[in-house]
């Protein structure tokens, strides 16, 4: 009875519209930081839902090859490998929260990520 309360409440529903707004502040500032910084790596689209965004790499690594780099420069994603029953078929893809990183620190942090990403991808020499 209390959480059927709580649920109908005017306060709920302004809980409820605060965290929207908090949330899409970070997904936005997320969004922009992604395509300052990995618009010529990766692919994603901006969640509708969630606090995750999903990259695919334009160039298909192994993301899982990529953790311990990534970590030694501060930063951490999910690889996304190992959200599927075939891992090796479905390569270059990252899992990235955008619920929890300040503001101050996005840009940084997804300028070391996206780093490690181009010092691990293969390159075409020219002749």
């Amino acid at each position: 009875w209390q959480v059927l309360q709580w649920l109908g409440s005017e306060r709920y529903a302004q809980h409820l519209e605060e965290v929207r707004t908090f949330y899409r502040e970070r997904r936005d500032g997320f969004a922009r930081a992604l395509t300052r910084h990995f618009s010529d790596i990766a692919d994603w689209q901006i969640p509708q839902g969630g606090l995750f965004f999903w990259l695919r790499l334009k160039t298909p690594l192994d993301t899982r090859t990529l953790l311990d780099a990534a970590l030694a420069q501060d930063v951490a994603f999910m690889p996304g490998e190992p959200f599927f029953a075939e891992p090796d078929r479905h390569r270059g893809l990252l899992r990235l929260n955008f619920s929890h990183v300040l503001p101050e620190r996005l840009d940084t942090g997804l300028a070391r990520l996206a780093s490690v990403i181009r010092e691990a991808t293969p390159h075409d020499k020219e002749l």
